[in-house]
């Protein structure tokens, strides 16, 4: 099978195509699915994309990307059984090009987060009304097949659309291995993991993290954004693809504080499978998908108050518990987490758009031999 996978941005800079797409490529190919990746943005354009200004480098580069897209559509979709549209084939509110394709080639419509709710970085705020994020739902009911990132996403995706396949956002376990070894030590190595846009996430928990320290002997670890917490002795590092394995690895505990909106239940588990991955215990916020992926006191901690917070992170600085909690974790990312279980689960997806749009053609044909 040949298929296209039409992305908003270039391969290996955003976390929803990293850890889906593009990590299951490789394994989709084993099983005779190749994979062509055509990205809606240059390279060159995340290198300003999510920083304050130059509205018309972005707008240039929007309106080259639709150019591009369609005239893509146009040439070259029906060289392919299947096309998947991940998030959105252009990033403008209309529907013109999922609409043209859903008509002419079987589509999966590929989502990781509730993409229907409005949600604009602060950078890129004044351009938010030529988004449109209703277009979503009528995407949804357009396309052959939905592939939803979690139960959540698959939920709303059903109510416009038969066929939705849930396809779990994954680690390649062989980049995340092997597992850390959880050694005694002086000071408690917390983590975090994220991007300068949900750095202030881990503000939420800036009270807790500072009554920590007063408690505990313990550092705060801090990939992807720049950023202090009063009381906590902090070191930030500028994320890159080579650094982040290694500096999570070095983790005693990752985190992962989250807001109570909306936005957030339909975000997939990703920081918690990334220390799961390699057997480090996490503490998040008791919401959203979370509460699929971390057991309560076996493979984690779920929180809802700054003293559960703290007393987490004070219970973590036993070695046994996060070696327990972390070998479980592991096998949790193992069994249902894994870039292999993902891409499994997303040929099976394929398969069923190119059969659907098979039977929907015969259908039709026998509908207009029958009118005449």
């Amino acid at each position: 099978m040949k298929v296209a996978c039409l992305t908003p941005y270039p391969q290996d800079t955003v976390p929803g195509q990293r850890f889906r797409m593009e990590q299951w490529a490789k394994h989709l190919a084993a099983m005779g699915i190749d994979m062509d990746f055509v990205p809606f943005l240059r390279p060159e354009t995340m290198q300003y994309l999510y920083k304050p200004g130059r509205m018309l480098e972005k707008s240039r580069d929007v309106l080259a990307g639709c150019l591009e897209r369609a005239m893509w559509s146009l040439r070259r979709a029906r060289e392919y059984d299947v096309v998947i549209i991940q998030r959105e084939a252009i990033l403008l509110g209309v529907d013109w090009i999922e609409r043209y394709l859903s008509r002419h080639v079987p589509t999966v419509f590929d989502f990781d987060d509730a993409v229907w709710l409005p949600n604009i970085s602060a950078a890129n705020r004044a351009a938010g009304f030529v988004k449109g994020f209703k277009k979503i739902d009528r995407i949804l009911g357009m396309v052959t097949t939905v592939s939803a990132g979690c139960e959540y996403l698959a939920a709303h995706g059903r109510r416009f659309n038969a066929d939705v396949h849930i396809t779990p956002t994954s680690i390649d376990l062989g980049t995340y291995s092997p597992p850390r070894e959880h050694v005694r030590g002086d000071v408690l190595e917390v983590g975090w993991t994220g991007s300068v846009t949900t750095g202030p996430y881990l503000k939420l928990v800036a009270g807790a993290l500072a009554t920590a320290a007063k408690r505990i002997p313990m550092r705060l670890w801090v990939l992807g954004a720049d950023l202090e917490v009063p009381g906590v002795e902090v070191h930030c590092e500028k994320w890159t693809a080579e650094r982040e394995v290694p500096v999570i690895r070095t983790f005693d505990v990752g985190l992962k504080p989250m807001p109570k909106e909306d936005w957030v239940k339909g975000k997939c588990p990703m920081k918690e499978i990334q220390y799961m991955a390699l057997g480090i215990p996490c503490i998040a916020t008791r919401y959203g998908t979370s509460v699929e992926s971390i057991e309560q006191g076996k493979n984690g901690l779920l929180c809802d108050t700054d003293d559960e917070w703290v007393e987490a992170l004070v219970r973590f600085t036993d070695v046994d518990t996060r070696t327990r909690m972390g070998s479980l974790g592991r096998r949790v990312v193992e069994e249902r987490y894994s870039s292999e279980v993902a891409a499994k689960a997303f040929a099976g997806a394929l398969e069923s758009a190119r059969r659907r749009f098979r039977s929907n053609r015969t259908v039709q044909g026998a509908e207009l031999r029958a009118s005449k």
